[in-house]
């Protein structure tokens, strides 16, 4: 999980431990804002500043660097596919977002269509399909787009953080779960989160790795935790005290990790957590 901070701290740490891999200050004059991507082999980092750079993970050296004026203002997001071999990098100077080939460190497409600053993306687990969202309320929109040729495929109106499911089916994005057919494009958002709304969507949200659960949080810093085919709440997590911005799951699923804008990472036992809804 990679962490950073407005004093130019970025820290690497393993969420299966709980220790911090390292801490490292970027030279001052790279402004860091909304987070870090970790490849998912774990061997680079990519930091969002005004230079989107690649990093190596051992020895913390840049090892090469991404666009370079169209990233020039606070607020870019960066996010790995899962297969590693694509990175999506938002643009908040023209509101666009790139899809990089990260092998061959080229360009695949550029996303066109968002009017204001994208919050949130997500990757499809098969890296075929990637959804977006806007914040303000002069870009109430969630987008899926194919990342290799940037079609745009669908634009619903809804905003909030979103998340895929471990199947390419499901995605819940601001205050909906959304069942879709990635052939047909067809969609279904019948099932709305309870307690959400387009004032207040989800600033955080992903899926339990068995899906059934979707842990989302929001500006109170109180994680719920949601059934994922009626988005009920079934419980609460308290810890935050404020914005919670990032979940993650470790690679065996027993520990969620979380962190928020009260400068805390908070890590769970996912196993006592799920014993405790099913009263064992």
């Amino acid at each position: 999980m990679g962490t950073s901070n407005s004093h130019y701290f970025v820290s690497v740490w393993d969420i299966d431990t709980g220790n911090r891999l390292f801490i490292d200050r970027i030279e001052k004059g790279h402004h860091m804002w909304d987070g870090v991507a970790i490849s998912p082999d774990g061997s680079l980092f990519v930091t969002n500043e005004r230079v989107v750079r690649l990093w190596d993970t051992q020895t913390v050296n840049v090892l090469s660097t991404i666009g370079g004026n169209e990233y020039a203002s606070f607020g870019n997001r960066v996010v790995f596919s899962p297969d590693g071999k694509r990175l999506a990098v938002t643009a908040r100077k023209d509101n666009t977002i790139q899809i990089w080939d990260m092998p061959n460190r080229k360009t695949l497409c550029r996303l066109k269509g968002h009017t204001t600053y994208v919050y949130s993306l997500a990757f499809s687990p098969d890296n075929k399909t990637i959804v977006t969202s806007g914040w303000t309320a002069k870009d109430v929109t969630i987008r899926l787009w194919d990342t290799m040729t940037g079609e745009l495929l669908a634009s619903y109106p809804d905003q909030g953080a979103v998340a895929f499911a471990p199947d390419r089916n499901t995605f819940v994005g601001g205050t909906h779960i959304y069942a879709w057919n990635p052939e047909t494009i067809q969609y279904d958002r019948t099932v709305r989160l309870e307690d959400v709304s387009k004032s207040n969507p989800p600033t955080a949200l992903t899926f339990s790795p068995d899906r059934s659960i979707i842990v989302s949080g929001n500006r109170d810093g109180i994680i719920r935790l949601r059934d994922s085919t009626t988005g009920k709440i079934i419980s609460n997590l308290a810890g935050h005290i404020n914005w919670i911005s990032q979940f993650v799951f470790s690679e065996d699923g027993k520990t969620l990790a979380t962190s928020g804008a009260d400068g805390t990472i908070l890590l769970w036992n996912w196993d006592e957590v799920l014993k405790e809804l099913t009263g064992e």
